[in-house]
């Protein structure tokens, strides 16, 4: 790139020179009726061709190497943003601005990587032939390569000032085109389709949509009319100042008998000094709005791992404790998404023993879902203590934890990827051990249809690529807890683990969970609270708290909210059946 860059820097100068001997050659073999050597017209036009070939090769060498260049760059950018995606704590995917952050931080960076290399590199080529051809104009007369200084400062101001405009729009536009987009995929998207058609809310959405775009699009025309009425105010004055300059270089022609040849160089010159001033003027503008945009991915990389408070204590990394004695113990947990934000879990404290099977119930909003993923070690940046056998949860690497835990979340992922990898995801290391595969789908109640696919457990599931077979609701849930089954873990956690199946399959789940379980501990949540009443502790939420908790029999002794709620549940079941 350095190499192309100063080749091409002082082709201009060469060019004007040849040009000026050139035509200078021409007019002398002219006047004399062609009795002068005419070869060396043709000399210096074959100078002329092989200077332009060689521009031009070495633009295709420049381009084809800039693709090159931006494929790693690109790679490496990407590579660096999903790596920090996938171990950055779950608590900053619940602030908006977080999202708004991300999408500055992946949209066109390895584009400005490249334009953030190739920018310095340009502004040396242009400023090598601005030199050099400012130097020609001032062998014909000082004041030529004044005004050509003068053209060059209001360019590089204006310029400027317009990147720092456009790096203050698309902060404050962000937000605005990720809804326009979000409008966009719920109308375009396969999993809003039947809502959106049974509903009827196409134009709703549409006019939504609609509204949004306008509002977005009047913001960049804004900005389009007042950037480019400051490029025509620039232009109009460098235009003005050249033929004010061509003028004056035709009076001096008349006084000092300038060669047509000289005219010509200068003229072309002056023209040649406009581009290069407008293009070291936008190089200096991509590389300051560039360089704004990169803060962006840079500090999206320097994001922290976990948000904690400034005070919190940081201890010494230990590997899991074996799961034997004590148990998980919480103790006064309080936690929420944002630093002094709403408090989502307050006060809370149990202890779970090694091999309990404990349930987790309450009202939707209670705190169910929060409290298990601080158990995971997903949300890290609570106040309170976890430990594990005494050991800090937070000393624990997470990497470390995830080997031991093992879950079945009411939202679980869907890949549209094979069965095995589905399944396999759950311990990627034993993907190709087909016994464990088998055995997991087994326990999980998956292997009766995976093993009808059309190519069993490598057959693509979904329908986002082709060849790919859907499953139902029910069917992608058993593969979910096939997965779990897997990873054979020693903490087992479910999230409503039942929500998509059928009552036998409900019922075969849990038997099959209270076997497999032995010795493991399990941690669940449900709203079907008989699949708690063998659970050897129950932890009743309520408004981010834990009002009850003990053994299905004592919380019905205690006739308190979780009484309430299953003799509410029986009622319903007994209505049915007398019914």
């Amino acid at each position: 790139m350095l190499g192309s860059k100063l080749v091409h820097a002082l082709i201009p100068s060469v060019q004007l020179l040849i040009t000026k001997e050139l035509v200078d050659s021409i007019n002398h073999i002219f006047q004399n009726n062609g009795q002068s050597d005419v070869y060396i017209v043709y000399y210096y036009l074959a100078a002329q061709t092989g200077l332009l070939l060689l521009d031009k090769m070495i633009t295709t060498a420049e381009l084809i190497n800039n693709a090159k260049m931006q494929q790693q760059i690109n790679y490496e950018v990407e590579r660096r943003i999903v790596g920090k995606t996938s171990v950055i704590s779950l608590s900053y995917f619940e602030n908006s601005k977080f999202y708004d952050h991300l999408m500055r931080a992946s949209s066109g960076q390895s584009q400005r990587v490249v334009e953030m290399l190739n920018g310095p590199l340009s502004m040396l080529q242009y400023i090598i032939t601005f030199t050099t051809v400012v130097g020609v104009l001032t062998t014909f007369h000082w004041l030529a390569g004044v005004t050509v200084l003068l053209l060059a400062a209001l360019p590089l101001v204006i310029n400027a000032y317009i990147g720092k405009m456009r790096y203050s729009l698309l902060k404050e536009a962000t937000p605005l085109s990720r809804r326009v987009q979000y409008y966009l995929n719920l109308l375009k998207g396969r999993d809003t389709a039947k809502e959106i058609r049974l509903f009827q809310l196409q134009d709703h959405l549409i006019q939504c949509w609609k509204q949004l775009f306008e509002s977005y699009a009047k913001k960049m025309l804004s900005f389009e009319i007042k950037t480019n009425a400051y490029r025509f105010g620039i232009d109009g004055i460098s235009a003005i100042l050249i033929s004010l300059n061509l003028a004056f270089i035709i009076w001096m022609g008349t006084k000092q008998k300038l060669s047509i040849g000289e005219y010509m160089a200068i003229s072309q010159a002056f023209m040649m000094i406009q581009g290069v001033v407008l293009s070291i003027a936008l190089s200096i503008s991509s590389l300051y709005e560039n360089s704004l945009q990169l803060r962006d991915l840079i500090d999206f990389l320097e994001y922290p791992l976990e948000i904690k408070p400034e005070d919190e204590p940081q201890g010494t990394e230990v590997a899991f404790p074996a799961m034997s004695d004590k148990g998980i113990k919480v103790d006064n947990l309080q936690f929420s998404y944002e630093e002094n934000g709403p408090i989502i879990l307050d006060q809370i404290s149990f202890q779970i023993e090694p091999g309990q099977k404990v349930a987790i119930v309450g009202n939707n909003g209670a705190g169910k879902s929060t409290l298990v993923k601080c158990l995971l070690g997903l949300y890290r940046s609570y106040k309170g203590s976890i430990t594990y056998e005494d050991v800090d949860l937070k000393h624990i690497p997470a990497q470390e934890l995830m080997q031991h835990i093992s879950a079945v979340f009411q939202d679980f992922a869907k890949y549209e990827l094979t069965a095995r990898e589905n399944i396999g995801f759950g311990r990627v290391e034993h993907l190709e051990m087909d016994d464990k595969m088998i055995a997991a789908s087994m326990k999980g109640d998956s292997h009766s249809f995976i093993s009808k696919l059309p190519c069993a457990y490598d057959t693509n599931l979904g329908r986002s690529f082709y060849g790919g077979t859907e499953l139902s609701g029910g069917q992608w849930q058993k593969i979910a807890i096939s997965r779990a089954f897997f990873r054979d873990a020693d903490i087992i956690i479910l999230d409503e683990p039942a929500a998509s199946l059928d009552p036998m399959a409900e019922a075969n789940l849990y038997k099959t969970f209270a076997e497999l379980s032995v010795g493991k501990t399990t941690i669940m949540i449900s709203h079907r609270l008989n699949s708690c009443v063998n659970a050897d502790l129950i932890l009743v939420m309520k408004s981010g708290r834990i009002i009850e908790q003990g053994t299905h029999a004592e919380l019905m002794r205690l006739n308190g909210e979780y009484a309430d709620m299953f003799n509410i549940q029986a009622e319903g079941f007994q209505f049915a059946a007398v019914n």
